[in-house]
């Protein structure tokens, strides 16, 4: 994978009319106390809506009692938001993103400023323009309010899988690039992958900042950066209740794909029965839908493509697993932690990532349990 030499895409600045009066919108990085102090100063009159979940409660110490109202939830039930005073100058969220996106809806149909203070480093919910809001328990996308964003980097946590988060991206610009290989794609690679690879390699550092700040650059290009089988193997490890999903998902990925390129031979007489693995999967009548087989034609090709290639995949695969034993060690210093054996997953991840480079290693007859890659 080849490093851009672009940077992400800077928003043009605000006018200073419009910088006065609904903030800057670029992040801030100081103590809490600091940031509460400025937006009093800001605001010296009028109310403060505060919304926090039950970790992030301890923050409405910093804000005037009797010109604060303060909301404690842990969904995006923006409803109540709505029962506040006239007087009400800025919306305040302070947690993650459900509560973002609740105080970014409101402040955006009541056009004042928002402020965020996030708790979790991973910086979800932040960048993005549209979410996903609960009115009066309906759910729907509704346009959210560009936010101030205060990182106050002793009370946030997250860090481990904030870390790993950035890893895992940098191996989705990988599959991506594999899978143009496969899908015989020629010309110039996305952008967009190469962007999202030169934002996730800014912050392989142990500086807790540099990794917040790298977060929210991927946040600015969208979904922050998981594709394919990375995004899919950590909701699954995630929806398992295993810890530091990102993590893991990481190691096992690099592991199956170092094994594919270095030894994977297409089994040339065998077919996957890829109705029984949707069963076994439990993804059902609706994941085997989902499956796209390829033709005598395409596999051939797709073969002919993995042995043009494979060296030259295993070397850029080699160049973003270079530092791994370093990342590990960042990733403990961080309190990441990985402890216990790594849930067998990988030979039913195709059936949740159908337009992941798993996918093709399956259609090889590589995934089977009776014979690994």
């Amino acid at each position: 994978m080849r490093l851009a030499d672009t940077s992400v895409r800077k928003k043009n600045p605000a006018p200073a009319a419009e910088e006065r009066k609904y903030g800057s919108g670029r992040p801030h990085f100081c103590a809490a106390e600091e940031a509460a102090a400025a937006l009093k100063a800001r605001f010296p009159a009028g109310t403060f809506v505060l919304l926090t979940d039950e970790r992030s409660f301890a923050l409405s110490k910093l804000f005037p009692p009797r010109r604060t109202v303060t909301l404690v939830q842990e969904t995006a039930e923006a409803l109540p938001l709505f029962s506040m005073p006239d007087s009400t100058v800025c919306a305040v969220a302070a947690g993650s993103a459900p509560v973002f996106s609740a105080a970014r809806y409101f402040a955006e149909v009541r056009r004042i400023p928002c402020v965020l203070f996030p708790s979790d480093a991973r910086c979800e919910g932040i960048a993005i323009s549209r979410g996903r809001v609960l009115l009066g328990g309906k759910a729907a996308e509704y346009p959210l309010r560009a936010a101030e964003t205060y990182f106050d980097l002793s009370r946030m946590d997250g860090f481990p899988e904030a870390f790993a988060r950035l890893l895992l991206v940098r191996l989705s610009c990988f599959e991506h690039a594999a899978l143009r290989v496969f899908r015989k794609e020629e010309g110039e690679a996305d952008a967009r992958y190469e962007q999202l690879f030169a934002a996730a390699e800014k912050g392989i550092s142990e500086d807790r900042e540099v990794i917040v700040r790298a977060g929210i650059a991927l946040g600015e290009l969208g979904e922050e950066g998981l594709q394919g089988d990375g995004r899919a193997l950590a909701s699954l490890l995630a929806g398992r209740g295993e810890p530091f999903a990102c993590f893991r998902a990481y190691r096992m990925l690099t592991a199956l794909y170092r094994a594919f390129f270095r030894k994977g031979r297409p089994r040339r007489f065998f077919t996957p029965d890829y109705r029984a693995r949707c069963e076994r999967a439990g993804v059902g009548e609706a994941g085997y839908l989902r499956v796209r087989i390829p033709s005598a034609e395409e596999y051939a090709a797709r073969a002919m493509a993995l042995e043009r290639a494979r060296s030259r995949l295993l070397r850029d695969l080699g160049a973003i697993t270079a530092r791994d034993r370093d990342a590990e060690r960042i990733f403990r210093l961080l309190g990441g932690d990985l402890q216990g054996a790594a849930p067998p997953l990988l030979s039913v991840l195709p059936e949740y990532a159908p337009e992941g480079l798993s996918a093709v290693i399956r259609d090889f007859g590589l995934l089977e349990a009776e014979t690994g890659v």
